[in-house]
Parts: C-alpha cells; structure tokens; sequence
C-alpha cells in the first residue's frame, strides 16, 4: 500500500503535521518499542505454509507481506537520513517490484523475522538519537512534500496495518499502545 493510500485511509490526512507535534512521534516510539518486542515471536508461531500461501496470484502471501514491511524499513532508513543531509530529497520506490525481485516467497522465515526485527530495531534507535529540530525536515515521496515527524509517524501505522494482515486476530496481543 502506497503512502498516498494510506494518508487518505487513517486520521492523519493532513499532509503537513505542525512542527511543534512531537507528541505523536513519541508514541510512535513506543508503539514501535511495543511491537519489536512482540511480533517476532507471533511470527515464528505461524507455519511455514500459512506463510507462503496466497490467495490470489496478484496477491502477496504473508511472508511477502513481512519482506515489504522489510523493504519499507529500508526505505524509511534512507528517507530519515537523507532527509537530514539533503534539501528536499525525493525518495520513491516500486513497492511492487521490490517485493519481486527481493524473492521473499522463496526465502527462509526465519531469516527473514531476523531481518524485520533488526531493521525496526535500527529504525528505533535511530529516531530516538534524532534531534527534534530534524522533525521539521522535509522530503518529497510519492510527489508529496512531507515532514519527517509525518514520515515516522506514518511509518508505525504503515507497519500495525500489514501486521494486521500477517498476524490477524493474533496481534490484539500487540495493541497495549495507539499511535
């Protein structure tokens, strides 16, 4: 699901959120502190044929699913510190192609758990080193002009809707937090 999609599917449709909205990005740390610490272990639960079926050929499995979340870390990594080097970078991807070329369907789970949690935990630690003047830092995705704060926000809740579809009724053990 692309960011455009999802600014206009949750509450955060506007584009721009003010600069002085540090809260949210702070409860996005801990949403994200939340679900590092609970979904790899709901993953490994999940048998290896759950993972890879599909339920249409245009349709990702959920192990395809876990490895987009694992390509949008990797660009969320580069957004955030482009973002802080660079006027304005603009940062896209095809989401699509991504998924394909990656060859997720045919990797091994457990790896790729290992991957998502060490990616997300790298994404942690780096939002909580970031200074709060870089919130307001702007970049173009998807021919938007966003904020960073926007972007790490954005970010969580881009991650609890694929994990809803990975995990199902299985991540309310996840949902001790809202962003």
């Amino acid at each position: 699901m692309d960011l455009s999609h999802q600014i206009e599917n949750k509450s955060l449709k506007q584009e721009r959120p003010q600069s002085n909205e540090f809260r949210p990005v702070q409860n996005s740390i801990s949403r994200l502190e939340d679900l590092i610490s609970c979904v790899p272990k709901l993953l490994h639960q999940i048998k290896p044929d759950t993972l890879e079926e599909k339920t249409s050929p245009e349709k990702w499995s959920k192990k395809q699913i876990l490895g987009h979340l694992i390509d949008s870390a990797s660009h969320h990594h580069h957004r955030i510190v482009r973002a802080q080097m660079e006027h304005l970078p603009e940062i896209g991807y095809d989401q699509d192609l991504w998924v394909e070329k990656n060859a997720y369907q045919q990797m091994n789970p457990a790896n790729l758990i290992r991957f998502w949690y060490i990616y997300n935990q790298h994404i942690l630690d780096l939002i909580k080193l970031l200074p709060s003047s870089h919130f307001e830092h702007e970049l173009i995705v998807d021919g938007k002009r966003l904020l960073l704060n926007f972007l790490m926000i954005d970010y969580v809740i881009h991650l609890e809707h694929h994990l809803r579809q990975i995990l199902g009724d299985d991540f309310q053990c996840c949902s001790k937090i809202r962003v």
